[in-house]
């Protein structure tokens, strides 16, 4: 069986324990005409679509923007449901809504002569078989993870992300995929920092989330198409370089020069895992393959 884990804990650490030299820097940073921000989505029981423009890099974010009064539509099997705004930049169905998977989703937003458009495919639900925490310990560095372990849907390529919540907001995202293997099993590991993996004296931000007994993590895992995977992805290296991530919209405009459009739009399957911490009780994998670890098709 192969298990694919993602250990981002060491390098949590390490940014926190690492001491470096600081000079302030002032960077000439130039003012630009506001650039249209798509954030949409299609999921099991919902679709939502916000709009916002985009600010320049010294303004503060609460001067972010919503666009209100765009056309926004969603396409799909020679339907379309035009959308409706439900607050100021967020527009929703205004009745019941569910996406089904293997479905592809056109998201059209027409906006001040211009049309931003994307396609996504819904992919299949998730099944998780087994989720709990866990305590690791490599080379003297202590950690807490919390495990989830899913059942890959076989027969094609298969890509996720998933967000974790601490004290109802969310703290953390990251992406994987199944690397080939096909209809296999695999662990989605999230470090969890508790006190006592946390050295003596080291300095945590004041609004650092820390996990004690008694506190629930909640842990949302969606399936997604490789074309959001690649944005995610892009997305994760620019928040390390500042710069733009992937385009994901094509633009019709009525002027010669099309504007640029930020943000994405995704159609997913998505489960959700919670568990409370309790550093007396840990998960095991005990149980978890009947059909042995790597038969999982012989499992009943």
């Amino acid at each position: 069986m192969k298990k694919l884990m993602t250990y981002i804990f060491s390098a949590i650490l390490l940014v926190m324990l690492a001491a470096s030299c600081q000079t302030e820097i002032t960077m000439p940073y130039r003012s630009i005409t506001p650039m249209m921000v798509i954030e949409g989505s299609v999921c099991q029981d919902s679709a939502v679509v916000y709009l916002t423009q985009s600010i320049d890099m010294e303004e503060p974010f609460e001067k972010m923007d919503s666009v209100s009064g765009a056309s926004v539509r969603i396409s799909y099997d020679g339907t379309e449901l035009p959308l409706v705004e439900k607050a100021r930049g967020v527009y929703g169905p205004e009745g019941e809504f569910h996406g089904k998977p293997g479905t592809a989703y056109t998201l059209k937003v027409s906006y001040e002569g211009n049309e931003y458009s994307s396609t996504s495919v819904m992919n299949p639900s998730i099944t998780i078989l087994k989720s709990g925490y866990r305590f690791m310990d490599i080379a003297g560095i202590k950690c807490w993870l919390y495990s989830a372990t899913l059942l890959d849907t076989p027969g094609q390529d298969n890509y996720y992300v998933y967000y974790v919540y601490k004290h109802g907001e969310m703290t953390s995202w990251d992406i994987l995929y199944d690397l080939g293997n096909d209809g296999g099993f695999i662990m989605v590991d999230v470090p969890i920092m508790t006190w006592d993996t946390i050295p003596e004296g080291t300095e945590l931000p004041e609004d650092f989330k820390m996990v004690e007994n008694g506190d629930e993590v909640r842990v949302e895992i969606r399936s997604i198409d490789k074309k959001t995977y690649d944005y995610l992805y892009s997305l994760a290296v620019t928040i390390m370089t500042y710069a733009n991530a992937a385009k994901d919209f094509t633009v019709k405009s009525d002027s010669a020069t099309p504007p640029v459009c930020l943000g994405y739009f995704s159609s997913y399957s998505s489960v959700s895992t919670s568990e409370v911490f309790n550093s007396e009780v840990t998960y095991t994998l005990e149980g978890l393959f009947p059909g042995g670890l790597f038969n999982p098709q012989m499992a009943e």
